[in-house]
């Protein structure tokens, strides 16, 4: 029987590593917030303290030459200022690679910072972060990291932004809530796993807005060709959206009466008999908020004897006022003594 072999702690080749972290630390289409530009080498003493590569951006690949010394290869030269013996390899004149921001041929990923560089294989940023609005609060979700002891939220109103202290610290798993938000504002979101070795570096930015919760309460009443709709406030919300279908579930996409600014309505010129279906929503700076439950009526006209004309009385009215113009006048009698 053998003996399943014990991790020894080797990497194996660490190239696809490397670059996975250049990517999240220089930018790239999939990681586009990079931080190359924190983490350049001619910065010095002022460089990010997350950096992982120092990015070497300046200067070229330029190797010093002495020009009486120099057998010149297919194509090189050693190109010197006039009258003087040293200068520097280049080809056709000019620097076959200059360095630049990210990975280029004159310097690689640049110098690296091991220590940095140890952490983010041993405790890679947190991936996958989304976020969903839930009132005034935002809950998030992220892949696990088997390394993280717990993680720290970071949030911010701009993109890029987020604070460097962390809005909620010590969450366990791979969930977390942020509570305490402004309705109508759009908030950007981080995470950094923590581990007895550091922190990690920042996840994926999330974004999501708050938006006002659905309407309560919504109730139909029918009339003749209209309905009369009631609702509750909706926290949050500085205006409704009302929404009309003639099927259960089939109300339009597009709101048929919007900016509603109370919390009761009309819709006329419905047909009698036809059953037809509402949902509101509430409606803030930052959008537009969740349906409310269905309410569904339908209008009906009035029994004849009482309440409005019918279609029939109209017709009888109209043709009395046709031919009021042939009718005899009406005489009051005389009263006789």
């Amino acid at each position: 029987m053998s003996t399943p072999a014990v991790p020894d702690g080797r990497q194996g080749l660490v190239n696809t590593q490397l670059y996975s972290v250049a990517a999240a630390e220089y930018g790239s289409p999939l990681v586009p917030n990079g931080t190359a530009s924190a983490c350049s080498a001619s910065l010095g003493g002022t460089i990010g303290g997350g950096c992982i590569f120092y990015n070497v951006n300046a200067g070229t690949n330029d190797q010093p030459c002495q020009v009486s010394a120099y057998n010149a290869g297919v194509q090189s030269t050693c190109t010197a200022p006039s009258g003087e013996p040293n200068g520097v390899m280049e080809i056709n004149s000019l620097p076959q690679y200059p360095a630049a921001t990210g990975f280029n041929l004159a310097s690689g990923l640049g110098s690296i910072n091991a220590a940095n560089l140890v952490l983010a294989i041993y405790l890679p940023a947190p991936s996958g972060l989304a976020a969903s609005s839930s009132g005034q609060s935002v809950n998030l979700t992220w892949t696990a990291e088997p390394h993280a002891t717990s993680f720290n939220i970071y949030q911010g109103t701009l993109p890029g932004q987020e604070g460097s202290s962390p809005v909620l610290t010590g969450a366990t798993g791979t969930t977390a809530t942020v509570s305490g938000l402004q309705f109508g504002q759009t908030y950007y979101l981080t995470v950094r796993a923590e581990s007895a070795l550091g922190a990690s570096a920042k996840s994926n930015e999330a974004q999501v807005t708050i938006v006002p919760a659905a309407p309560p309460g919504l109730s139909a009443t029918p009339g003749n060709g209209s309905v009369t709709l009631t609702w509750s406030a909706a926290t949050g919300a500085t205006s409704c959206n009302l929404y009309q279908g003639t099927t259960s579930g089939g109300e339009v996409a597009q709101p048929v009466r919007s900016q509603i600014s109370s919390t009761t309505v009309m819709v006329m010129g419905l047909m009698n008999g036809t059953t037809y279906y509402f949902k509101v929503a509430g409606v803030d700076t930052g959008g537009v908020s969740a349906l409310s439950a269905e309410a569904q009526a339908t209008p009906v006209a009035p029994s004849s004897g009482g309440g409005a004309l019918d279609i029939f009385d109209l017709l009888l009215l109209g043709l009395l006022i046709a031919l009021r113009p042939f009718l005899p006048a009406a005489h009051p009698r005389s009263r006789q003594t």
